[in-house]
């Protein structure tokens, strides 16, 4: 049995790269949903919020959908 260690060493990179960036869009998009609350609340404009939460949200879904690409036809 021979382990190709470099090909396992990319794969788990790109699984931290992938995992931490997914947390982090989210985390971003939760941040700009409570600024948003927080600016209607106020009576301030809730436009950047709302287009930072949708953007986040997408992202992620994005790379979601994307991992369960690479999974199911790779």
């Amino acid at each position: 049995m021979n382990i190709d260690w470099s090909a396992l060493g990319l794969v788990v990179l790109i699984s931290v790269v992938a995992g931490c960036g997914l947390v982090s869009l989210v985390g971003l998009g939760i941040a700009a949903l409570d600024q948003r609350v927080t600016a209607q609340e106020s009576g301030r404009a809730t436009t950047t919020p709302t287009v930072v939460m949708g953007l986040c949200f997408l992202a992620a879904a994005a790379l979601i959908g994307y991992g369960l690409y690479l999974v199911a036809f790779s």
